[in-house]
């Protein structure tokens, strides 16, 4: 948990204002209090949050205060597998309700609005990433919401263990570097 923190530090010191978290097993989501207290004891104005319920929350009371303050999203293959099977499960509710009460099927195509939507109604919503950084032994970004992912820069960073200041500095630096073009 130390180096997590170390990393959420260094992120909100260069001025990173939103952080999405992913960890297959979800022991980040398992750990949250302790991120908490961690964070709290570092006197840090970072707010972690792992439902759209925290998210929605947190939303409201910070436009009151206004403070500079860091969200971390946290995320687990749950919110990738089963949050498309929740959002799959909230259109086919949908739809089957626009069948007029004749049991005339009503022709409906789906748009992207529409996914995204239900997305949103299975809390699964979220920003997309400029950057995103993977930590681990192997490249890989099973079970991550891929729908979040479009336009996302992805820098591999080997082991959290080995991650310094300077290692996170060159990727930032890297990414400041490229040109996204967005299919042009």
């Amino acid at each position: 948990m130390s180096k997590v923190c170390k990393l959420l530090m260094w992120l909100a010191d260069i001025g990173v204002q939103h952080v999405s978290l992913y960890d297959m097993e979800g022991l980040l989501k398992q750990s949250k209090r302790s991120l908490e207290k961690t964070l709290s004891n570092l006197n840090t104005h970072i707010q972690l949050i792992s439902t759209r319920e925290e998210h929605e929350k947190w939303m409201s009371e910070s436009q009151i205060t206004e403070q500079p303050i860091m969200t971390v999203e946290l995320l687990s293959i749950c919110d990738g597998k089963e949050g498309i099977a929740k959002a799959a499960r909230y259109l086919c509710a949908n739809t089957l309700q626009k069948i007029n009460s004749d049991g005339q099927h009503i022709d409906l195509k789906l748009t992207e609005a529409d996914i995204n939507r239900g997305l949103e109604a299975a809390g699964c919503a979220g920003p997309e990433p400029d950057l995103l950084l993977v930590f681990g032994f192997t490249r890989c970004l099973l079970g991550f919401p891929a729908w979040r992912l479009p336009f996302t820069e992805i820098i591999y960073m080997g082991m959290l263990n080995s991650l310094t200041l300077d290692s996170l500095l060159n990727a930032v630096d890297e990414f400041s570097t490229k040109n996204q073009r967005y299919g042009k």
